[in-house]
């Protein structure tokens, strides 16, 4: 799609020539985050999350992907409760789970979404939690009337890479993410299933029993963009780099970008006005962003520090962003970069 919009810019079909691009981005950072996320090097901010609303919030977009001719049906005890997770790796356990029923379903039949609340230990409750830490859980069950899964791939089915769908329609990480994410926040999924009975997935997610501030997002309450404030742009990937220049530049900010720390030095000390924000990457040659922004700040002390960056660890930059910083994960779109930027600005340098 990229080379149909090279070879024929004035055709009315450029907007969707377009929209195909994002999408395959899109896909791709899925994929990409799926695989950092089994990895465990996706950087995750757990939120205290209302599991019942953030799972009705999916509704509309399960619907769409389950399709038609399966039933959904949400079951959801208004006693679950709260868990801590990143907003981000519960939809990708909820739409991993829903599109594992739906392949189960070729035929068509129901997937029954249920959330109930319960305390360990409890004789009554599988004797695979019994080794669990003690204390309240919300279990998610997702039941679906499909094929069933043969013994023999039950024991695998967490594995990362086995699939047992044809060449190309799967990769084979679905259920592993699943694995990793609810792992990853203490807790365990278990799987029951007979072939031709259907299968049931039950995840186990420790229940936040203290009362946790809910994440502030910022969106919509930045305020309007300050105009002709100016950004330094560090980015050693020339790519990158001439992305963000040409968004911040179209939002009427004014830009000084360089392709390293040093340059980005060099041109900074000739510079005689004001900088109000540096954006910068933080793996880049020579000196990583953490070290260049803190040098930056000993000059001048005022400026605003957003930090791009596609790796989870903080490393020396957790001083910074404790400071105030803020963290901008790769990939990302342009609004979400214009909004963290104004947000950013708009923030009292601490």
């Amino acid at each position: 799609y990229g080379q149909l919009l090279a070879h024929r810019p004035g055709s009315d079909k450029v907007p969707g020539y377009a929209a195909e691009v994002v999408k395959a981005g899109e896909r791709a950072a899925g994929l990409t985050h799926q695989l950092l996320s089994f990895t465990r090097q996706q950087r995750v901010d757990p939120v205290l999350i209302d599991l019942n609303q953030e799972i009705r919030s999916l509704e509309k977009m399960l619907r769409r992907i389950i399709g038609e001719d399966v039933e959904l049906i949400l079951d959801l005890s208004p006693d679950a409760g709260h868990v801590l997770l990143d907003p981000t790796q519960l939809g990708q356990l909820v739409m991993n789970l829903a599109v594992n029923a739906r392949d189960a379903m070729p035929a068509g039949g129901a997937l029954r979404i249920a959330s109930r609340h319960a305390t360990l230990p409890d004789p009554r409750e599988p004797v695979e939690v019994s080794t669990m830490a003690h204390g309240p859980y919300v279990v998610l069950h997702f039941t679906d009337t499909g094929t069933g899964i043969a013994p023999e791939v039950l024991a695998r089915i967490f594995e990362p890479f086995f699939t047992t769908k044809e060449h190309g329609k799967g990769t084979g990480l679905g259920l592993s993410t699943v694995h990793g994410i609810v792992e990853q926040a203490r807790g365990k999924v278990m799987v029951e299933s007979s072939l031709g009975e259907g299968t049931t997935f039950a995840a186990w997610l420790p229940m936040a029993e203290s009362p946790v501030p809910l994440a502030v997002t910022g969106k919509g309450s930045a305020g309007p963009a300050r105009m002709n404030a100016c950004i330094a742009v560090v980015e050693d990937d020339a790519g990158v780099r001439s992305f963000v220049t040409e968004v911040l530049r179209g939002g009427d900010y004014v830009v000084i970008e360089a392709g390293q720390p040093q340059e980005a030095l060099a041109l900074l000390s000739m510079y005689q006005g004001p900088v109000d924000l540096l954006l910068t990457d933080v793996v880049m040659p020579g000196m990583n962003g953490f070290d260049f922004a803190m040098r930056l700040r000993s000059v001048r002390p005022d400026i605003h520090i957003v930090f791009m960056s596609g790796y989870a660890g903080t490393g020396s930059g957790a001083e910074l962003l404790d400071q105030g910083a803020f963290l901008l994960r790769k990939p990302f779109l342009a609004d979400e970069l214009l909004q963290i930027v104004s947000e950013a600005l708009h923030q009292p340098v601490r």
